[in-house]
């Protein structure tokens, strides 16, 4: 997952999807499809960025704890 490409999303374009989001059935199904598809790489990439980090900070307990967060949450 961490070597697939995301889709880049700007701030403004979140922004002017969502203004209207709730009133649409097919913009909040859209929205939930892209999050399914975006968070696995996202938080794969995340994983990937504390495994190269230098072992002394990984046996650090509060990185540790974050990593272990993200993990589950993958």
């Amino acid at each position: 997952y961490a070597a697939q490409d995301v889709e880049v999303l700007s701030l403004r374009q979140m922004l002017s999807f969502g203004r209207n989001a709730w009133n649409d059935p097919d913009k909040v199904l859209k929205s939930a499809r892209y999050v399914q598809r975006e968070l696995p790489k996202r938080l794969a990439r995340r994983l990937l960025d504390l495994q190269l980090l230098p072992y002394i900070v990984v046996t650090n307990p509060h990185i540790k704890k974050v990593y272990n967060q993200y993990y589950i949450s993958f």
